[in-house]
């Protein structure tokens, strides 16, 4: 004899029907089918969609300099400088020496 024998299980019936009514479950296994129906469809449309294409990433464009009048030379223009992709730490692991327990 488990935790839930039969006989639970139909006492817990004859209670949810009691306080939820009979109209309310048939309307409520209704929407449940209706929203699996609807989770399918999607989960197929989105199978048979094809792969959208992504434009490459926009390069970055160099700030423009104007020379003001008064200047002698034109300033070179900086190289745009590639973004950093990540952090690296660069190091080497040791291994931990313990301590020598004096017992």
């Amino acid at each position: 004899m488990g935790i839930f024998d039969w006989k639970h299980w139909i006492v817990l019936l004859v209670v949810v029907v009691l306080v939820f009514g009979t109209k309310k479950l048939k309307n409520l296994g209704g929407d449940l089918g209706e929203s699996i129906k609807g989770f399918r469809k999607a989960m197929n449309d989105e199978e048979t969609k094809p792969a959208e294409q992504t434009p490459p990433p926009a390069q970055p464009i160099p700030p423009v300099h104007t020379t003001q009048p008064h200047a002698a030379a034109p300033q070179p223009q900086p190289q745009p400088q590639p973004q950093p992709q990540g952090h690296t730490i660069e190091g080497q692991a040791q291994p931990v020496q313990e301590p020598q327990r004096k017992d």
